[in-house]
């Protein structure tokens, strides 16, 4: 028996785990935790200097775990986070190159 070529190629690359992140509400906006070990809060009034530390932190993420645009990143968020701060978080990711986002499903 044979195997068709595209087949063989798909089954040989590795399945990447995605990069984790879950986003809280607290009672001075939300907690994002990237990864494991990793986390920024944003407060409900949150400034342009507040986006750009969480965007940095996701870059310093990304470099350690030698992460590349095409990565999945899964979002896991709380039910009382607002959409303005999911806006945002979203935002900053696909500013970040990463376009690979789900929304992982929750009861």
């Amino acid at each position: 028996m044979k195997i068709p070529i595209a087949a063989a190629e798909a089954a040989s690359e590795p399945r990447v785990e995605p990069l984790v992140l879950e986003i809280r509400q607290t009672p001075e906006g939300c907690s994002v935790d990237i990864g494991t070990g990793s986390s920024v809060r944003l407060p409900n009034a949150c400034t342009q200097d507040q986006i750009e530390l969480l965007r940095r932190e996701l870059r310093r993420v990304l470099k350690t775990q030698k992460r590349l645009p095409p990565d999945p990143v899964e979002i896991v968020c709380g039910g009382s986070v607002t959409w303005d701060h999911l806006a945002k978080i979203y935002d900053s990711l696909f500013s970040e190159g990463l376009t690979n986002i789900t929304f992982r499903m929750t009861e």
